[in-house]
């Protein structure tokens, strides 16, 4: 996203959403680059791929999952502000609070993995992404039900749902899908998938009625 596009019809700048913006980059940045930073050559390894993959399976797995999901969240942060045309106190301080459970991934990414899926580590681990949900759902409630003047463009109000129907999936089914990881019966996927199916259906229903550029 270039400054550029921060511009009003006006031709005025928002500098405390550019400032917003360019913190946000940089700690997803950080995010990402302490997950690398934290896969170092297991002990015990005899320097063979074999005994590489055998030892570093679990950490390879928590780093390829934290990674698509601080990535994802990027994408969404980039796309939601890019919507924007100001930010006041309260979106800053929605978006700080993000951001804090953005740089928590880092640090429980190899408790959860170490721990295997019954350790507490593991809990914590779904836990952030679930609470980094609700706090991406969080600035988007603000934004669009209560501070609407925060757009270049207000969405209308079946954009506002569509897109708040879409942001709760992770947080409501993130817990679930915690326990069956972490041994649960598998008959606790269905009302995951009830949940999928039903925010699909009604994000179908929802897009008919909207303008393009708030379909995606």
């Amino acid at each position: 996203m270039t400054m550029d596009m921060l511009e009003d019809k006006s031709g005025e700048r928002d500098y405390a959403l550019e400032r917003l913006i360019m913190l946000s980059d940089g700690v997803f940045a950080i995010a990402i680059t302490l997950l690398a930073l934290e896969l170092r050559p297991p002990e015990g390894w005899d320097h063979s791929l074999r005994s590489l993959g055998l030892l570093m399976w679990r950490q390879g797995l928590a780093f390829l999952l934290s990674f698509v999901v601080i990535a994802g969240f990027w994408i969404a942060h980039r796309k939601m502000f890019g919507r924007f045309r100001s930010a006041d106190m309260g979106l800053t301080v929605l978006n700080l609070f993000m951001l804090c459970v953005i740089t928590l991934v880092p640090v429980v990414n190899n408790m959860a993995f170490e721990g295997g899926p019954g350790g507490g580590g593991f809990t914590l681990y779904w836990a952030i992404f679930c609470l980094l949900g609700i706090a991406n759902a969080g600035i988007w409630i603000y934004s669009a039900f209560v501070k609407p003047s925060l757009f270049r463009s207000p969405p209308p109000k079946q954009a506002r749902r569509l897109i708040l129907v879409t942001m709760l999936i992770m947080p409501v089914s993130m817990p679930l899908l915690g326990l069956v990881v972490a041994g649960a019966q598998v008959w606790v996927l269905a009302p995951v998938i009830a949940l999928v199916l039903a925010a699909r259906i009604f994000r179908s229903r929802l897009k008919q009625s909207i303008e393009p550029e708030w379909r995606s």
